[in-house]
């Protein structure tokens, strides 16, 4: 399986990486990528199935993997912060606690809206 995103990505639609960002941010692109898959498998729901259909949605999962790695990647390596927070763009909702620079979230909803109202 691939990630939704790329290290290319993450400098295109963040910022340039530093040396060694690159490594870490290779690790938490999987990492993500995965508990978006786990998480959208909880609701019954195929997010690569969905992805590889629909450009737009594709776009959206893209740049939520991004964001949430490039806030991991921001989060301080020295202490245990708590950190809440929720996004929702096109079909997705995603409400999170990070209480680790690791990722290491407590999803306490995701949303997948399958209707094209």
């Amino acid at each position: 399986m691939e990630n939704f995103a790329t290290v290319d990505d993450l400098k295109k639609l963040w910022r340039t990486l530093k040396f060694d960002e690159e490594k870490r941010a290779e690790a938490l692109l999987e990492v993500v990528s995965h508990s978006l898959r786990v998480e959208a498998k909880k609701v019954g729901k195929d997010l690569d199935g969905l992805v590889a259909t629909d450009p737009s949605f594709a776009m959206v999962v893209k740049s939520v993997t991004v964001d949430v790695v490039a806030r991991t990647l921001m989060t301080s390596t020295d202490q245990e912060p708590m950190t809440q927070m929720a996004e929702s763009a096109f079909r997705i909702f995603l409400q999170w606690i990070i209480f680790s620079p690791w990722w290491r979230s407590l999803y306490q909803g995701f949303r997948i809206e399958t209707s094209r109202s």
